[in-house]
């Protein structure tokens, strides 16, 4: 990309008046159609279409535009009450949904740590790849 190309701003995205390239997530830049991110974010859009719901969590104040602007996109906007907001938490906290969220990510820690430790799976790729191929290859 040349210099200054960054700054172009963008005017198709509804209640973002005034945005820039640069301000958008790098995925969105990406011109190679196998980018995993940008794959990721097409997939995840096709799928929104048979989510029962979508959160989006905003500061009204700042993204108030960005909503107004969503809304008539058959979207429902609900204010949560203090209330409804600490009985989520709690049942997230406290509930059998919490406690399988928390199963679940505990779970996620015990791969995370088998793989990226030195016999794992991410250890030994990244010294296959990157140290091996990429930087003692350039010292050879």
């Amino acid at each position: 990309m040349t210099y200054g190309y960054l700054d172009t701003v963008i005017d198709r995205i509804p209640g973002m008046k005034g945005i820039r390239l640069n301000e958008l997530p790098a995925f969105i830049r990406i011109t190679n159609p196998k980018y995993v991110m940008l794959n990721f974010a097409i997939n995840e859009a096709e799928n929104s279409h048979s989510a029962s719901a979508i959160v989006l969590s905003t500061i009204d104040v700042s993204e108030h535009h960005v909503l107004e602007a969503l809304a008539p996109m058959c979207m429902e906007i609900t204010d949560l009450t203090k209330e409804e907001v600490e009985r989520l938490v709690s049942e997230l906290m406290a509930g059998e949904k919490g406690k399988e969220i928390k199963r679940k990510a505990m779970e996620w820690k015990k791969l995370a740590e088998e793989a990226t430790s030195p016999t794992g799976s991410s250890y030994n790729n990244y010294y296959d790849k990157v140290v091996a191929k990429v930087l003692l290859s350039k010292l050879q």
